[in-house]
């Protein structure tokens, strides 16, 4: 497991070879992009919600996002430092996990989000991993931490940023122990991250967010927050 690094993405945004890749989707061309929305392709059409956690339940597995010109790589280089730091890559190999699980291994897989450029500068496809999409709480921490990440193109720093978006700033702490791996919940229901979390004090978090089932401990760390 990685340990707890916070810092602003180094040169990963410098110079302008690091768009995104190009993919085939096609925002709608009517009217003026508004920053903030989540849209949603339908069999009967196409659909903009400005209202994050009301929309969050019928996401699919890839929708758009819409921002300030040119900002989509900025949020996809935080959402993919966010995936660095709970160590997402190290579990796609079975060799690293410990057999036998319950659910099975392939599970833990997981690889980094998917962002694509699309006809609209100010808007982007997204495509999350696995990991934040087989429970509610992680499906409603991923579209936050987008949100977190429209702010990083401005702040040009991970955990400003990171602060930046009200559902993640008034449940810090459990922010803070879930991007150290403690990322499974005892006994989830179908609540957002924000229900589960806000106003909840440390010692309730340590209880309600454990290790996956393939992670051992990180022992080296002292603070009393990231240990089991």
């Amino acid at each position: 497991m990685t340990t707890m690094t916070i810092l602003p993405m180094k040169n990963m945004l410098d110079g302008e070879d690091n768009l995104l890749e190009c993919t085939n989707k096609k925002f709608p061309e009517e009217g003026t992009i508004k920053t903030g929305l989540l849209g949603i392709e339908k069999e009967n059409g196409f659909e903009l919600y400005s209202h994050a956690p009301k929309v969050i339940p019928i996401l699919p597995k890839g929708f758009f996002i819409t921002h300030d010109a040119y900002v989509g790589p900025h949020i996809e280089a935080f959402i993919h430092q966010t995936e660095d730091i709970i160590d997402l890559e190290s579990k796609r190999d079975k060799k690293d996990l410990v057999l036998p699980l319950e659910p099975p291994v392939y599970k833990y897989l997981y690889k980094h989000s998917v962002f694509g450029m699309t006809n609209k500068r100010k808007a982007t496809w997204v495509e999350p991993s696995s990991f934040w999409t087989d429970q509610q709480y992680k499906k409603s921490l991923f579209v936050y931490l987008l949100f977190c990440g429209i702010q990083y193109a401005k702040l040009k720093d991970y955990q400003a940023a990171l602060e930046s978006y009200q559902f993640v700033s008034r449940t810090i702490i459990a922010i803070k122990r879930f991007l150290f791996g403690f990322t499974k919940i005892k006994n989830p229901d179908d609540r957002q991250w924000y229900d589960l979390f806000v106003g909840v004090e440390e010692k309730q978090v340590k209880d309600m967010l454990s290790l996956p089932d393939c992670d051992e401990p990180y022992e080296s760390c002292i603070d009393a927050l990231w240990t089991p």
